[in-house]
């Protein structure tokens, strides 16, 4: 089902050499059926979108309801330049079909003026990295007389960076242990250090004992970014993307959202001080003697670093029809480099067959067939793996590359569909996941118990389905435009049809008709 995702995930290149895209940000906007009044919903987050079970910040703003009266924001409009730029930071051209949506957020963006959360009184974006744009000043930003520092991955530069102009500062500092057991004491600022306890994930509301977390969904290591700076009584608090490395704010493309207000309410005493639940979690951290050293943790990051320079490639996949399946030839003109530092073995596999790997030449254009596939197992994502060794060490890391399908065959998608909804007992859940989020339509009571053989039971237009389209036709009738292009595809095929009921057609004949009817009266 990753093929649905085909035309929303937009791959963007490395900035700079050494420097990655980072930021995670997501922007929702929801509009009345008429779509003349919407409203904004904004999420800064230090999470990606893995499974990874890291400590990790989210940071939620809703727009107000009387963001079009106020004009224009001037907190909102880094992050409309923000938005503005990734079709290009992701090379759409001027026909992409999400260009004018992309384009069209951005602007309103401009607009929008944020529910401000309790104790805050203004907010602000940061980009970094962003072609065109200029850097934000950070010596402004994080110039203060008090500072806490919450990132994974810090560095000398970074730390210097974070603290901006400021030569007398209390400084506190949160981080991983391993990470600050490879930095030299001498190196580093004069602050309070601080790692989180292993175990607090064991540690529930004494209160309330009931809701301590299970040993299965433990938290790992800490992953959230978060700068607090103090000055003149006040506090801007910094969370979003950028970790505390020179990296992160000269070559990334990341982003901070500033909020600000009273210190007593948003300060380092109030996020760290001895009575807060953070505080409760951490462990004080004292530097080794001398700094350690992990020759397979460096080779980690030398494999994914040379894996990010490879996701850079222009890769083309070509479908072409092999008797009664078909096969994918994925090429790519650019010579495959040699990593410095470490030996290479590399693979190429679908998203979707990884256990059929295909080594691949250094020094060489790729050029690997896959044979045989069926049409619903062709896709454009392909892994690339790379095994690295160094002095007796050996790292296996992968990244995933969207390639540009050619050729396809045009009922791919449709199989795909017919292949998962198979049935009418997950007809029924599809009609109900489209239509019935409001209703008490129960699929499985309409299927019958006859529903694993294709049967269905009597009179399920005159229950719980019939209400659910008829209700559909009247407060939704685009949610039934969406159910019809799912319709169409099962019905172009014979096995699609047979998942259809006896008698669907009729019904859904006069479905189109009214939907059709009720466009005219709206127009």
């Amino acid at each position: 089902l990753v093929s649905m995702l085909e035309k929303s995930i937009h791959q963007v290149h490395r900035p700079a050499s050494g420097c990655i895209f980072h930021p995670k940000v997501w922007i929702l906007r929801y509009a009345d059926p008429d779509g003349d009044e919407f409203k904004y919903r904004c999420l800064v987050l230090s999470r990606n979108l893995t499974q990874d079970r890291s400590w990790d910040l989210v940071l939620r703003l809703d727009s107000d309801d009387i963001s079009v009266a106020k004009g224009l924001n001037p907190g909102n409009q880094n992050l409309s330049r923000f938005v503005a730029s990734l079709p290009t930071l992701a090379e759409f051209e001027e026909s992409h079909e999400r260009l004018n949506a992309i384009n069209a957020i951005a602007n309103e963006l401009r607009k929008v003026w944020w529910e401000l959360p309790e104790d805050v009184q203004e907010i602000n974006f940061w980009p970094f990295g962003l072609p065109g744009m200029r850097k934000p000043n950070t010596e402004e930003m994080f110039t203060g007389y008090r500072h806490l520092i919450i990132s994974p991955f810090i560095s000398p530069a970074g730390l210097k960076i974070a603290l901006g102009d400021s030569r007398a500062t209390s400084v506190s500092i949160i981080s991983r242990g391993d990470e600050l057991d490879r930095l030299s004491k001498e190196e580093m600022p004069e602050a309070a250090y601080f790692q989180i306890n292993p175990l607090a994930s064991l540690k529930g509301d004494e209160d309330h004992p009931e809701t301590a977390i299970e040993t299965q969904q433990m938290l790992g290591d800490l992953h959230a970014k978060l700068y607090v700076v103090e000055s003149n009584r006040r506090a801007r608090v910094y969370m979003g993307s950028a970790n505390a490395t020179d990296q992160a704010f000269n070559g990334n493309v990341e982003i901070l959202c500033e909020i600000s207000g009273g210190a007593t309410r948003l300060g380092v005493e109030a996020i760290i001080g001895d009575n807060s639940p953070l505080r409760g979690i951490l462990d004080q951290y004292s530097f080794l003697d001398s700094p350690s050293t992990n020759p397979l943790q460096k080779l980690s990051h030398s494999v994914e670093s040379y894996l990010f320079d490879l996701a850079g490639m222009k890769l083309i996949a070509t479908a072409s029809p092999f008797e009664t399946d078909w096969n994918v030839n994925v090429t790519c003109n650019t010579v495959l480099p040699r990593p410095s530092g470490f030996d290479a073995e590399l693979y190429i596999c679908p998203l979707n067959m990884q256990a059929d790997k295909r080594r691949l030449t250094l020094e060489h254009a790729v050029n690997v067939t896959f044979e045989s596939i069926k049409a619903a197992d062709i896709t454009p994502f392909m892994v690339l793996v790379c095994i690295g060794r160094q002095e007796g060490l050996a790292v296996e890391k992968q990244v995933v590359v969207c390639a540009t399908l050619v050729g396809d065959p045009s009922q791919r998608l449709d199989e795909i569909l017919v292949r998962h909804i198979d049935t009418p007992e997950k007809f029924l859940r599809l009609i109900n996941l489209l239509l019935g989020f409001d209703s008490a339509f129960n699929p499985e009571a309409l299927a019958g118990n006859n529903a694993v053989d294709g049967s269905w039971a009597a009179g399920s237009f005159e229950s719980g389905l019939l209400e659910t389209i008829v209700r559909s036709l009247a407060e939704r009738p685009d949610a039934l435009d969406s159910l019809g292009s799912l319709v169409n595809r099962l019905s172009s095929t014979e096995q699609g049809r047979k998942v259809l009921p006896p008698g669907w057609g009729q019904l859904w004949g006069a479905v189109v008709g009214a939907r059709k009817l009720i466009g005219r009266e709206r127009k």
